[in-house]
């Protein structure tokens, strides 16, 4: 998320996903978080917020994540949601 320093003046929307690391590498399939080789989590959705902070960003954010096989899609939202509200209340109490 440091890169968003850079672009701040043109920052117009921002997406919160999920990378899938899979045999052939990394893969921007969108997976729900907590789900077997997502990479992104708690944490970094975490370190997105402060930058999005510090640089007083006021644009939209939304997820971009979907269902894998076997998976309802209630359970990507819901994992979603409770990634943010933690990373949210996380970068709340270290400040």
């Amino acid at each position: 998320p440091e890169n968003l320093y850079d672009v701040k003046d043109i920052l117009m929307h921002i997406h919160i996903g999920c990378t899938k690391n899979t045999d052939e590498g990394y893969k921007d399939w969108h997976p729900g978080f907590y789900r077997p080789g997502a990479i992104n989590g708690i944490n970094e959705v975490k370190a997105l917020l402060k930058v999005l902070e510090n640089i007083n960003y006021k644009g939209a954010v939304s997820f971009e994540v979907k269902p894998e096989e076997n998976q309802l899609p209630l359970e990507v939202v819901n994992s979603a949601k409770g990634v943010l509200y933690t990373a949210y209340a996380k970068m709340v109490l270290e400040e």
